[in-house]
């Protein structure tokens, strides 16, 4: 299938995967290995609507937790993927950087499949399918939410 080939798929995990010795705006810039400046106003863009374009030139360590979470994120949506792969997107976030994440994935819901694993369960009201698990076995499946 298409849809899953590499180009179009990007995972975000909870364990936050940022290199250390690089800036936020490299580690966000690294799956396009490209700095160009369409680029880079990009990322910058991305940053900006998770409240974080200041920190572009800090270096991981210099971050929160909740910043680094955010940049993760954005390095995973920088490639417009088709499909993401979002694992507790929210977890370390204040509800505040939460919203603004979950707002910006819904933006991306038109051309974007996003599944996403959490426990949170507020972050699912917008969801258009909703798969409850319970210890590895599926519990229900709600379809056509709206």
């Amino acid at each position: 299938m298409k849809i899953f080939e590499e180009e179009n798929l990007d995972l975000y995990f909870k364990g936050i995967f940022l290199i250390d010795y690089m800036t936020v705006m490299q580690n966000v810039l690294t799956p396009i290995n490209d700095d160009s400046k369409t680029s880079k106003a990009k990322a910058f863009s991305i940053l900006n609507s998770f409240g974080i374009a200041h920190l572009a030139d800090k270096k991981p360590h210099q971050l929160s937790v909740g910043q680094r979470q955010l940049t993760a994120i954005a390095r995973a949506l920088i490639n417009d993927p088709k499909v993401i792969f979002a694992d507790e997107p929210t977890a370390a976030l204040d509800h505040t950087s939460a919203k603004k994440v979950i707002n910006f994935l819904e933006n991306y819901k038109k051309d974007t499949m996003i599944i996403i694993v959490t426990h949170d369960h507020s972050i699912l009201k917008n969801a258009d399918h909703v798969i409850n698990m319970l210890d590895g076995t599926i519990e229900s499946i709600d379809k056509e939410r709206e």
